[in-house]
């Protein structure tokens, strides 16, 4: 979606709230085999909302939000959903997507805020979340514990300023510290900013290792990250500084060893305008895929390789989520569109079209 756009979305909710909408047993059953799509999406005058729909443009659920938000996570187990607010956000939203209907709203602790992301911890039992913090400008990643309502029972730092995505491997989670101060949605410290890539001890909550770039780079902000499960870090980055042809826009880091940025043409790299949104690795963990919105690409990698296989156009594309088959993906765009694409052939299907629905920054495949 355009920067214009993007700004109508920050409004809290006025609307008329949007009613859940439930399939009919012969609509499901003629739909049974598309995917089902989460994601927050909005609407043309502003109102946000979480969507649960079919690969095939059927909507299933749907249900108003108080604010913008960002990741949808899936809590299998337990058939949940927790949606998380778009930095600075202020609530977490708790969902039965199996029995289609809101549980719980969250409301961040005093003096904080979420910064958009959440993971689950091993078994299931904890809710961990990037925020701020009031007593510093370190980040915190916040444990609630999801069977006793989701009480904060435990938080650790981040190891860095503006902690964004994190994601679980073994027993450390990774975290991706954007390295940015905020005060509100200004940034202010882009001078002196500090990004890295962290991997905790989830127990101790110490610091196993640090990666950044060289001060050359050091505006290159690690926000976005995936996993494959040799637990290799897909990579997304958004520059901050003066625009130029060799800022690390992707990247690669693999436990024990360095980050290294990943092969972007010449002339891709300058269609990006210095963003790359999510980072997506498919479901048999060789291809990633990472979306640029502002520059309307979707690129794809050999992971295994490190090499660049080709990219394909989404206009205002940020969504993505794996599919069922090797290098398969799903991605949505600001101005309602839903493909299914192939990173071996950088082919793209449109499988879904509804302008006045705005997909947000990220969406997962509920299968």
């Amino acid at each position: 979606m355009t920067e214009i756009n993007r700004r109508r979305f920050l409004g809290i909710l006025t609307a008329l709230p949007l009613a859940p909408y439930c399939a009919t047993a012969t609509a499901a059953a003629a739909a049974a085999e598309a995917p089902r799509l989460a994601s927050a999406v909005s609407s043309d005058d502003g109102v946000h909302s979480l969507l649960i729909r079919r690969a095939d443009g059927q909507t299933l659920f749907q249900h108003p939000l108080p604010a913008r938000a960002h990741q949808v996570l899936v809590d299998a187990p337990r058939q949940r959903l927790v949606v998380v607010s778009r930095r600075p956000g202020y609530s977490l939203e708790v969902i039965d997507y199996r029995e289609l209907k809101a549980l719980k709203r969250i409301a961040v602790t005093e003096g904080g805020s979420f910064y958009g992301h959440a993971e689950l911890s091993a078994d299931g039992r904890y809710l961990m979340t990037t925020e701020a913090s009031a007593a510093d400008d370190e980040g915190r990643v916040v444990f609630r514990d999801v069977e006793d309502d989701y009480r904060v029972v435990r938080e650790i730092r981040s190891g860095g300023v503006g902690p964004h995505e994190l994601r679980r491997f073994g027993d450390t989670l990774i975290v991706a510290n954007g390295g940015i101060r905020t005060e509100g949605r200004e940034k202010t410290n882009l001078d002196t900013m500090q990004p890295s890539l962290v991997r905790l001890d989830i127990a101790s909550g110490e610091i196993r290792e640090t990666h950044r770039f060289d001060e050359t780079f050091h505006q290159a902000s690690i926000r976005h990250i995936d996993l494959t499960p040799d637990g290799a870090v897909l990579v997304a980055m958004q520059y901050e500084g003066t625009p130029r042809p060799d800022t690390p826009l992707a990247a690669i880091q693999r436990p024990g060893e360095a980050m290294t940025t990943l092969p972007i043409p010449a002339g891709v790299h300058a269609q990006l305008r210095q963003y790359c949104g999510s980072a997506c690795v498919d479901s048999s963990g060789r291809y990633g895929a990472i979306s640029a919105p502002r520059g309307n690409q979707m690129m794809f990698w050999d992971l295994q390789e490190a090499r660049y296989l080709g990219q394909c156009m989404v206009l205002d594309g940020c969504g993505l989520a794996r599919g069922q088959a090797a290098g398969e993906f799903y991605a949505s765009s600001g101005v309602g569109r839903v493909y299914r694409l192939k990173a071996q052939t950088q082919a793209r299907e449109r499988i879904d079209k509804t302008p006045s629905l705005h997909w947000d920054n990220h969406m997962v495949n509920l299968a």
